[in-house]
């Protein structure tokens, strides 16, 4: 017997043998929305940093950034570095490119926090499997 469904079913012994059964089931299902939630939370977050990245600049052309507008995408930077899930990132690559488009767009003005953006860029390598176990740069040559 499963330990989880154990540990329902002996919560009452006089309840009957279907009803426990009927807990049980409860359970496992909160159990599996719960983590179905959780799950799409993190992803969730980390699909609304890349958009906010993305919609930063958008297209490949020269776009101006006003100084007062660089505050506002610092303080992204840092907000979402600390947020994103590193361990979900799918494509290391397209996020490394929208980061570096970011830092050659606003890399030479001083206020700018360049090493906020170099962190995101070393943490989605860093927290690549292959990467890590390689040291190869496999999106590259995608």
């Amino acid at each position: 017997m499963n330990k989880v469904k154990f540990l329902v079913c002996n919560i009452n012994d006089a309840f009957p043998a279907d009803i426990n059964e009927l807990i049980f089931k409860k359970v496992q299902q909160n159990a599996a929305e719960s983590i179905q939630k959780m799950y799409y939370l993190r992803v969730k977050i980390n699909l609304d940093a890349f958009i906010i990245f993305n919609r930063v600049f958008p297209g490949s052309g020269y776009y101006n950034v006003a100084p007062g507008k660089l505050h506002n995408i610092n303080k992204l930077i840092a907000f979402y570095g600390t947020r994103i899930r590193y361990s979900f990132i799918q494509e290391p690559g397209i996020w490394i490119d929208t980061l570096t488009d970011v830092i050659n767009r606003c890399g030479h003005f001083q206020n700018f926090h360049i090493n906020n953006a170099y962190f995101i860029i070393n943490r989605v390598k860093t927290s690549n499997y292959i990467f890590r176990r390689t040291s190869i740069p496999y999106w590259e040559n995608l």
